[in-house]
């Protein structure tokens, strides 16, 4: 089996980065939720999690990975909704309405799946950033796998979320030190990062 492959599966097979429903003790009460190298701090009662399976990925690998690539604005939120079998795992599903597909092919509404809580405690992503309703962004997403019984995707990366910043200055989306971070400085916003993707995407 190809490296690519073995990935997809990876990606496919749980509900995401975020989302791998076996939990594993880290540092006594603390737990996280996939299998990559974990940072936690729960001095403010939150998991904070800086990993991704694909941690040194471009703009241009991330799209290859992802099975839906969207341009879009968060036009609603559901909080608190659990998926599949374990209840220990919170997400948050935000409604994108779709305003361009780069990538795969949606309608003109989806519905991303974010993980937010683990045993009721908040979970912090380093690399993602929390959207808000009326945001406008770029999503590379994965399905959900079927045997979670629920339509919908979650992010290819932690960091293949970028939203557009309330300034409008640029898109803000990962830490300032990952390969993502660097690409979206140098192409100079939105207009530059789509047509990164579109490319990336032919």
């Amino acid at each position: 089996m190809s490296e690519k492959r073995t990935r997809r599966g990876l990606l496919v097979g749980a509900l995401g980065v975020a989302a791998a429903l076996v939990l594993s003790a880290c540092g006594g009460a603390s737990q996280h939720a996939d299998e990559g190298e974990h940072v936690h701090d729960n001095a403010n009662g939150a998991n904070v999690d800086v990993s991704d399976y694909l941690p040194n990925a471009g703009l241009a690998e991330l799209t290859d990975a992802s099975e839906l690539v969207v341009s879009g604005r968060v036009v609603g939120a559901v909080s608190g909704v659990q998926i599949g079998e374990s209840r220990d795992l919170e997400y948050t599903i935000y409604t994108i309405a779709v305003d361009e597909v780069i990538k795969g092919s949606a309608g003109e509404s989806i519905e991303v799946a974010l993980l937010t809580h683990i045993q009721r405690a908040a979970v912090v992503f380093d690399s993602r950033a929390t959207p808000n309703r009326g945001d406008q962004g770029i999503w590379l997403l994965t399905k959900i796998a079927p045997e979670f019984k629920r339509e919908g995707y979650v992010l290819t990366n932690q960091n293949s979320q970028l939203l557009v910043k309330s300034d409008g200055s640029g898109l803000a989306g990962g830490a300032s030190s990952s390969v993502v971070a660097k690409e979206v400085k140098e192409l100079g916003g939105l207009t530059g990062v789509l047509a990164r993707l579109r490319d990336a995407a032919r």
